[in-house]
């Protein structure tokens, strides 16, 4: 490598730091926004709870292959993501993050097997009143 590349690696090192530590402090806001915890963000990421706690604090970056992974967990575009546009409010923010995550887990299942769980939870309800 040259000295060139090596000095314009080294200038843009505060830069990047500055970006990973803001980029994590965006991620922490949003899970927190939707009151979900690191160890429920970790858990829809397939990461232990200490690698969020890392890309939180701004120590790890966040893999690109997570972005839209985020985008759909956050329910928020990519540029709102990245901080490039503000993250509207949504009526789906109102949702606490166990109950969309609950909801995501029901529109994977079959159409079958979708209408079961429906039935089942309405025959409970009933049951309980």
């Amino acid at each position: 490598m040259d000295a060139g590349k090596v000095e314009a690696q080294a200038a843009d090192e505060p830069a990047s730091r500055a970006y990973h530590r803001s980029f994590g402090m965006r991620i922490a806001q949003l899970r927190k926004d939707r009151a979900m915890t690191q160890a429920e963000l970790a858990s829809r990421l397939g990461v232990s709870q200490q690698t969020v706690f890392a890309y939180e604090a701004g120590e790890r970056r966040v893999r690109i292959n997570f972005l839209p992974m985020l985008t759909e967990i956050f329910r928020i575009s990519a540029d709102e993501l990245l901080g490039i546009t503000q993250p509207k409010q949504r009526p789906q923010d109102c949702v606490s993050a166990r109950l969309a995550h609950h909801v995501d887990t029901l529109q994977r299942l079959s159409a079958a097997d979708s209408r079961f769980v429906i039935r089942l939870a309405q025959a409970m309800a009933l049951r309980g009143s």
